[in-house]
């Protein structure tokens, strides 16, 4: 299976802008080869949310029209495509990752291990991940800080060799290898292969740097076409 792993700049607050990019830029992917397309952390918007009123102008609920928008390009495409936004449900919001599919909605995972601002808004999700089963691979997902740490509060969020292919929705921040050494460790950990698609672009104070890769558990790295602070595509083969 070819996979793509995408770096990405969201529009922090246009939600109609984000999907039309994600649209685009997952059909150039799914047109070189790619059926697994992966986006990063809160690719439709609100990586600039300071409490709960600034996350209630950007969310969707799972069935929110951007999202539905999304399941319909995945099913006329053709494609499994991962995308990261700001989950209501309850009256409470999640950083949360919907994986898309031919059929529609394939799975929600809500980030674990909250990091920096989000705990301003977001309410941590609190239970086992789902796996889910794609053609010829099982798939979880750990966004962010959640690859790094792994961890419930009764254990891991995935075991060893549990899943074949983890995808990781990021925003890593600050200076750091490429590939990150949390990246290896935890392909090495879980016996999985990781993929790793960043946010990019000026988030005050910070600057996210991006970039994307594929970690073969097999052995392979895949980074060609990675660029940093630009939109880019890198493809692996799993």
């Amino acid at each position: 299976m070819i996979v793509a792993a995408i770096s990405y700049k969201p529009d922090p607050i246009e939600l109609g802008v984000n999907v039309l990019n994600i649209k685009n830029l997952s059909l150039q992917a799914a047109t070189s080869g790619a059926k697994l397309i992966v986006f990063p952390e809160l690719s439709l918007g609100g990586q600039n949310c300071l409490n709960t009123k600034d996350a209630s102008f950007i969310c969707q609920t799972q069935d929110g029209f951007a999202l539905a928008e999304l399941a319909e390009h995945a099913r006329k495409v053709g494609i499994y495509l991962v995308v990261g936004y700001i989950e209501y449900d309850s009256q409470n919001f999640y950083n949360s990752v919907m994986v898309l599919g031919p059929q529609g909605i394939v799975g929600n995972v809500r980030k674990t291990n909250l990091y920096g601002r989000e705990s301003l808004w977001a309410s941590a999700g609190i239970w086992q991940r789902p796996i889910m089963n794609l053609p010829g691979c099982r798939l979880g997902v750990l966004a962010g800080n959640d690859l790094v740490k792994n961890k419930l509060q009764n254990g891991s969020i995935y075991e060893s060799s549990s899943v074949d292919v983890i995808v990781s929705p990021t925003a890593w921040y600050g200076e750091y290898s490429y590939p990150d050494a949390a990246w290896m460790d935890a392909s090495s950990e879980l016996k999985s292969t990781v993929i790793v698609a960043n946010r990019w672009g000026f988030e005050e104070p910070i600057m996210l740097h991006g970039g994307a890769v594929v970690i073969d558990r097999d052995g392979p790295i895949y980074s060609e076409n990675n660029a940093f602070e630009q939109d880019c595509i890198v493809f692996g083969e799993i």
